[in-house]
């Protein structure tokens, strides 16, 4: 499995990143090999204070090949420059299911 986390700075515009995040997350819902998407609501926590982050995303697919397909995508590929441009964070990384 491999999931997908964007991190959303505070210096953004709060209706473009939720403009981008509900575009992403529908665009991510519906591909092939999708399990979950899951947006933050409210204030990004830290034990060590307010975060940078404004916002968050989490997603999860079933394998790292069908997560690659969705970016490389028309659909997939939208907004990366302008996350990126704004200092978004965007990681994806294999996991085990640990039980």
């Amino acid at each position: 499995m491999t999931n997908v986390q964007v991190l959303i700075p505070n210096t953004m515009d709060d209706s473009e990143a939720n403009r981008i995040l509900t575009h992403q997350s529908l665009s991510m819902s519906e591909a092939k090999g999708n399990i979950e998407v899951k947006v933050s609501k409210g204030a990004i926590m830290s034990p060590g204070g307010p975060t940078p982050y404004g916002m968050a995303m989490t997603a999860s697919w079933d394998s790292l090949e069908n997560f690659i397909a969705w970016a490389q995508s028309p659909a997939g590929d939208k907004y990366k420059d302008v996350l990126l441009e704004n200092g978004a964070i965007l990681v994806f990384y294999e996991v085990e299911d640990g039980r």
